[in-house]
């Protein structure tokens, strides 16, 4: 979750938090049935497919928390954080260190967050961290409180070098504990518009997925080393039939909603996309219907393979106007904005992709 879309901000403007009644924290309880059998794991398509979530159990409590591969530390909603629990966030109630102030913050391009670390118990799925470092949200922002009803905290994917806590993430303890036989981290995103299948994440030995069986994925190097997220080059994006950039680089980012644009790029692209666009509350209305004959809105080149993004996957659900939300915008707050692409779940919902949390290699699977 790092960019903030200038001109396509829904997560904000769509107002798609659920609006749910105080949400106590919950102990839970272990059956059977709950307990998974293979690396396997099930998202949970939140917010109209504009948000992913993956069921953790903290400090012995289920938690719905927000998989976001654009950061890297592990935060949930604690007890003492009042705007988290008017916002019907599941807490933890985990004893606070003596003279925590909330000095820990992490600023999203959605929001901000601070607390304090605390170690405790995490388990996803069958996996178990014992002592591990969260930090426990004592105050958010209205922002984040606004996606309350979707999901409690977020569990970060990128750099072991971007954590509060100076440790590990959550998957790469498991790896380096032997929990897992690999650091790589695969996600089929199911599509918002599409059909009834289930949103999942992979741990270890990813590219297995049935989504991904004899098939050659295009295989990306990280390209900047210092960012420690998913950033690869990108070697062309079309609109139409219509090259509008070339030698980019792009951030694959589960955490951000839409397609992020550098600022460089012609306001003209939105009419090539989405004909006549109105301005409203910091984004754009559109059309929920493409304007254009042609099926693909979207082209972005990797190598010598091309993934297109439809015209549906670019928009919101419709609003009560019956207009819906342009998913695609410029940006702000990112560096090397002049080139630097975010394809957030609008592009990943078509691809099979693949992320490994040492290296930074993001591997792209065409979808059957």
């Amino acid at each position: 979750m790092i960019s903030r879309l200038a001109s396509a901000n829904p997560l904000a403007q769509e107002e798609i938090a659920i609006n749910s009644p105080m949400t106590p924290h919950r102990p839970f309880e272990e059956t059977p049935s709950r307990r998974a059998e293979t690396n396997v794991i099930a998202l949970k398509d939140v917010g109209d497919g504009s948000a992913y979530t993956v069921d953790l159990v903290i400090d012995g409590i289920l938690l719905p928390i927000h998989v976001d591969t654009g950061s890297s530390q592990l935060w949930v909603a604690h007890r003492s954080c009042q705007t988290c629990v008017t916002a019907g966030m599941t807490y933890v109630d985990v004893d606070l260190p003596e003279g925590c102030t909330g000095d820990e913050k992490i600023e999203y391009a959605a929001g901000t967050i601070s607390g304090c670390l605390v170690n405790t118990s995490v388990s996803l799925s069958e996996y178990t961290l014992e002592d591990y470092a969260v930090l426990v949200a004592t105050q958010v922002s209205e922002e984040i409180a606004t996606n309350g009803g979707m999901y409690s905290g977020t569990l970060g994917l990128a750099d072991d070098n971007l954590t509060n806590s100076g440790g590990p993430t959550v998957i790469s303890a498991l790896y380096k504990q032997g929990q897992i036989n690999s650091p790589e981290v695969g996600f089929y995103l199911a599509e918002k518009n599409g059909n009834d299948t289930e949103s999942k994440m992979v741990l270890g030995d990813a590219s297995s997925m049935s989504h991904a069986p004899d098939k050659d994925p295009i295989v990306l190097s990280r390209a900047l080393q210092e960012d420690g997220i998913y950033v690869v080059d990108l070697a062309n994006v079309i609109v139409g039939e219509k090259s509008i950039a070339t030698d980019q680089v792009a951030v694959l980012d589960t955490g951000s909603i839409g397609i992020g644009m550098p600022s460089s790029i012609s306001q003209d692209i939105f009419k090539d996309i989405y004909g006549e666009t109105k301005d409203e509350d910091g984004g754009k209305k559109v059309s929920c219907r493409s304007p254009n004959l042609n099926t693909t809105s979207v082209v972005s080149v990797f190598g010598n393979k091309q993934f297109g993004v439809m015209y549906d996957d670019l928009i919101s659900m419709p609003d009560d106007d019956g207009m819906c939300w342009a998913l695609v915008g410029t940006y702000q707050g990112v560096d090397h904005s002049d080139k630097k692409w975010v394809l957030g779940d609008a592009f990943l919902q078509n691809v099979y992709h693949t992320v490994n949390l040492e290296t930074g290699e993001v591997k792209l699977y065409e979808l059957d």
